[in-house]
């Protein structure tokens, strides 16, 4: 194995610890999945392949679209070992995998984007539930929003997005704007130091498992 595998695996996977930000979140993620209010969504990419309906209950976008207690822990456990200082993730859902970034390394600034308001909305609520101050949200289509945050975005370090319909062609968009914007912004030119996408971490977690 390269170094970087083998420190991932021993590091970050064989990491058996239990972080009490475990706990904070999967507390939240109970209240979610209890929670019966029903949100009115607006889907800019593949949209459910659960459930096409522009309302759903809070429970059935915990249980559908928040990111498993597995991979959000990975999530946490990457971050907390490398300890990227800029974080972006594309589908903010109710901020489930946000949380834990967030909480793996309190000094990071996390831009997440959502495409839905209202769903944006209860995210919101969530990060305040449990007194989040380094997130910084971003809501409406990714084709609108992901180059504003690009523009005014020197280096990221860790970039996460959950394989969904046109979330596969962002990814492909994102690097190609990260070129596009390197030429343009002056010095320090714009820089992606660690890139991670789902496909990588999905792997990951394989190992784990």
């Amino acid at each position: 194995h390269s170094p970087f595998v083998y420190t991932f695996i021993k590091k970050i996977l064989n990491d058996k610890r239990h972080f009490a930000a475990y706990d904070q979140v999967e507390t939240l993620r109970r209240q979610l999945l209890h929670d019966n209010t029903q949100l009115e969504l607006e889907d800019f990419g593949a949209g459910s392949a659960i459930n096409n309906s522009p309302r759903r209950p809070i429970a059935r976008i915990a249980r559908n679209a928040a990111k498993p207690r597995k991979l959000s822990q990975l999530l946490f456990r990457i971050v907390h070992y490398y300890q990227p200082a800029t974080i972006m993730e594309l589908g903010t859902s109710l901020g489930i995998s946000s949380s834990y970034m967030a909480l793996a390394n309190p000094a990071a600034r996390v831009i997440t984007g959502e495409g839905s308001k209202a769903v944006a909305g209860q995210a919101q609520k969530n990060f305040h539930q449990l007194a989040l101050q380094n997130i910084e949200q971003v809501t409406g289509n990714f084709d609108d929003t992901l180059p504003a945050i690009l523009q005014k975005t020197t280096a990221i370090d860790f970039f996460f997005f959950f394989f969904s319909g046109s979330r596969v062609s962002l990814c492909s968009r994102f690097v190609g704007a990260s070129d596009v914007y390197k030429r343009q912004l002056p010095t320090p030119s714009y820089e992606i130091n660690r890139t991670i996408t789902a496909a990588n971490t999905f792997r990951m977690a394989a190992i784990e498992s």
